[in-house]
């Protein structure tokens, strides 16, 4: 029997360079199934899914599965693949598939035909192969992807692998003795992992419902590097598809944006008209989110990304007393139906059609949905498990620019994982200490692996005394 690991490049050698692979599980979305030219792809199934239809390789973790498709295995999957220590009751084994293709004879054909490929499950007790064991805690769909990333594949699509708590109607006679029959309550636990995947594989993936990637749009200026880095990398840690994340300040549009004629309609930082540019920027095709640079991500932003946007232009959260401007700070949009320009927009102010406060507070150039969540735009303030997003509103207390601030440990310990990825370099950051973007005690902090500044006593304060922070705002008056 031979590694599935050894053996594919021999399998598909064009594979890279030619079709991309679709993997299908038996999530709602799979019913759309019908309406694909499968042709394009590689199609990977998981589980029953292949009963369904004829695959290029089938994946299968629990032997139960072998024995319910025994009929059509041979007919339907061109390969097939299976840790080396099948799981049984949907719990890790210490029977191989050597014992089992002596009591299923679908098995033992496929084995006689070169036809069965074998991986290492990091839960077995008995490992074969000469590759590191593949990790999947909740389902298949996680050491799928995993085999795909190391076989090399760089594109990947996906279908039925939608979270939630059911199947597609075409497996609705497994809804009561398969759905959750390994103990967990939910399909979205499947994509803890994906992220890490797909940043080790540097893969692009994503539901081929959905567009891919998801492109995020970050206003900001030349001072805010390293708070975008970090924000960059607090993205992609936790998003279960792949992102693209711009900044719109390095945009021949943004630096040369026209200005209102009126001091009182200017922006109130170099940053805030920035967001108007987006749809252009997208080419006025698909979605785009936007965020500010000084914020940080905990939560898999795929979940802004498919939210429903019915007939709104774009989405925010709703306006709280006080900070009706930050409400803005998120958005999704709809690129397609924006055609913000914003020479348009400056006339607007010109002309008084409205005003500053208006416009970046009210939106009066679209239809707006309050539909996301306000813990997606928390102001200054964080809970641990909750917050999806902080975000560092008041620029004198920001953790990179001061030591005063209540989450400057939250900020930090971000920090320390982007160093530790390779996201951002020690040499970046003392190139932006040395531009005046950064505060010099910063480079203590990390040195000394601290997250809180206050610890290192006078030493900060005294690294600090001549540091003056690159606030960006404009006058108004």
């Amino acid at each position: 029997m031979r590694d599935f690991l050894d053996e594919y490049s021999g399998l598909w050698p064009a594979a890279n360079n030619c079709k991309p692979w679709l993997i299908l599980g038996k999530g709602p979305s799979f019913s759309e199934i019908h309406k694909l030219d499968l042709k394009a792809f590689n199609i990977l199934s998981l589980n029953h899914v292949l009963r369904e239809l004829p695959v290029d390789l089938a994946h299968v973790i629990d032997i139960e599965v072998i024995k319910d498709v025994a009929d059509c295995l041979g007919r339907q999957a061109k390969y097939l693949v299976m840790p080396w220590c099948p799981h049984f009751k949907m719990q890790p084994s210490e029977k191989t598939l050597e014992d089992w293709l002596r009591e299923i004879p679908e098995l033992a054909t496929l084995e006689q035909e070169g036809r069965l490929f074998y991986y290492d499950l990091t839960s077995a007790a008995i490992k074969k192969g000469r590759h590191e064991p593949v990790f999947a805690r909740y389902f298949s769909s996680e050491a799928a992807l995993e085999l795909l990333g190391r076989a090399g594949v760089k594109k990947i699509r996906s279908l039925g692998l939608d979270g939630g708590t059911s199947y597609s109607s075409e497996f609705a006679d497994l809804r009561g003795r398969n759905l959750f029959a390994n103990g967990q309550l939910t399909f979205d636990q499947q994509f803890g992992r994906f992220p890490s995947i797909i940043n080790r594989h540097h893969l692009d993936y994503g539901p081929l419902n959905q567009p891919v990637p998801i492109k995020v749009y970050v206003g900001g200026t030349e001072s805010e590097f390293l708070p975008f880095k970090v924000l960059q990398h607090s993205i992609s840690k936790h998003a279960s598809m792949s992102t693209e994340v711009v900044q719109i300040w390095q945009s021949d549009r943004a630096q040369n944006m026209p200005q209102p004629l009126e001091r009182a309609n200017r922006p109130r930082t170099k940053f805030s008209f920035q967001r108007f540019l987006i749809p252009a920027l997208n080419n006025y095709q698909g979605k785009a989110i936007y965020l500010d640079s000084d914020m940080l991500v905990f939560k898999d932003i795929f979940k802004l990304w498919k939210l429903d946007m019915a007939d709104k232009d774009l989405l925010a959260t709703a306006a709280a007393k006080g900070q009706e401007s930050t409400r803005f700070a998120v958005m999704l949009l709809n690129c397609e139906k924006l055609d913000w320009k914003i020479e348009a927009i400056v006339e607007g102010l010109d002309s008084g059609r409205f005003s500053y406060e208006e416009l970046m507070q009210d939106m009066p150039l679209a239809r707006v949905g309050n539909y996301i969540a306000a813990n997606w735009n928390s102001l200054d303030t964080y809970t641990k498990g909750v917050t999806s997003l902080l975000h560092f509103t008041n620029s004198s207390s920001q953790p990179w620019l001061s030591r005063d601030h209540r989450y400057e440990h939250v900020f930090m310990e971000m920090l320390f994982d982007c160093l530790e990825s390779g996201s951002i370099t020690l040499e970046e950051i003392k190139k932006e200490i040395d531009l005046g973007h950064v505060r010099p005690s910063l480079l203590l902090q990390i040195e000394e692996r601290e997250d809180a500044s206050f610890k290192l006593g006078e030493r900060a304060v005294r690294l600090d005394r001549d540091f003056k922070p690159p606030y960006e705002r404009i006058p108004v008056n």
